[in-house]
């Protein structure tokens, strides 16, 4: 019924426009100059008719159409305000798990910097500790090897003081010196033997 009247205006605009349109081209053969109520009725009367078949065959589909597109529409709207909703509660939960991990988060950092301080003077004890190892143990090791370079070293000085006393032995003893030592040698050898 609203198409019908919607419908009604629009035809007899069109029926207007096409009349005046109708009547200035005859107007220009040099006929005629009155308005062709017949045609323009005719014209009226196809448009009319086309008007009401298509209301007529088009009424209950566009009807049909219209109301099934306006519960989708409100079937949408009911679901996106259920959506909404359900935004907002998540919105919610997730504000306070936010909160509660800030806060989890700042537990977790302080009790991580009393670890860490514990674990650094556990460390620095320890350290300490090795450190004063490590010096008794470089001092133990250079001792010994202090002692080591000192024998070595005196018996080095001494095999090269035998060496030079025997050269300057060789030298300065003739064959006969040579003999009187080592008969005393030999003397002194059965001394110890007898003892």
């Amino acid at each position: 019924m609203r198409i019908v009247r919607h419908a009604i205006p629009v035809l007899t605009a069109t029926l207007f426009v096409a009349s005046a349109a109708f009547a200035a081209e005859e107007g220009g053969h040099g006929g005629h100059h009155g308005v062709n109520w017949v045609y323009v009725g005719s014209l009226f009367f196809n448009v009319a008719a086309v008007a009401v078949l298509l209301i007529m065959a088009l009424r209950r589909p566009v009807a049909t159409f219209f109301a099934k597109r306006a519960d989708e529409i409100e079937d949408k709207l009911h679901a996106a305000e259920r959506a909404r909703q359900a935004a907002e509660e998540k919105a919610k939960e997730y504000a306070a798990k936010i909160d509660e991990l800030v806060r989890t988060r700042e537990e977790v950092l302080v009790q991580s910097r009393k670890e860490a301080d514990y674990e650094k003077e556990k460390i620095l004890v320890a350290a300490q500790r090795q450190a004063a190892k490590l010096i008794e143990d470089v001092e133990k090791t250079v001792a010994v090897e202090f002692e080591k370079a000192r024998r070595q070293l005196m018996e080095e000085v001494a095999a090269g003081v035998v060496e030079e006393t025997e050269k300057v032995l060789r030298r300065s003893l003739t064959p006969a010196d040579g003999l009187r030592l080592s008969d005393d040698y030999i003397e002194k050898l059965r001394e110890v033997k007898r003892v």
